[in-house]
């Protein structure tokens, strides 16, 4: 429950700062980087589309970390869980032998 407060509380943080940005950034801007210059907008647009794409391509880039770092966990586990059966194995047998 505590973490739908913490959300909704986030939620309208997001937009109050949203909206001080919009009442702030009304400017014209045009955006130029090397070659390609974007149609003149409200600085307000650029700024929530960097904010929009950067969170987009965390997510995306954290999503590929714990994707790897799960299969380097599962083919942990299967090599523990291998080297467990082959520990009990010799030990079965290490009484057998004497």
């Amino acid at each position: 429950m505590r973490w739908i407060s913490r959300l909704i509380t986030g939620l309208i943080l997001l937009s109050v700062v949203l909206f001080g940005f919009l009442a702030v950034n009304q400017q014209q801007v045009s955006i130029e980087f090397l070659k390609w210059r974007t149609p003149e907008g409200d600085l307000f647009y650029y700024l929530v589309a960097t904010l929009v794409l950067g969170i987009l391509l965390g997510w995306l880039l954290a999503g590929y970390s714990m994707f790897s770092l799960k299969l380097a966990e599962r083919r942990e586990r299967k090599q523990k869980l291998q080297a467990q059966t082959e520990l009990k194995a010799i030990k079965a047998a290490a009484p057998a032998a004497e």
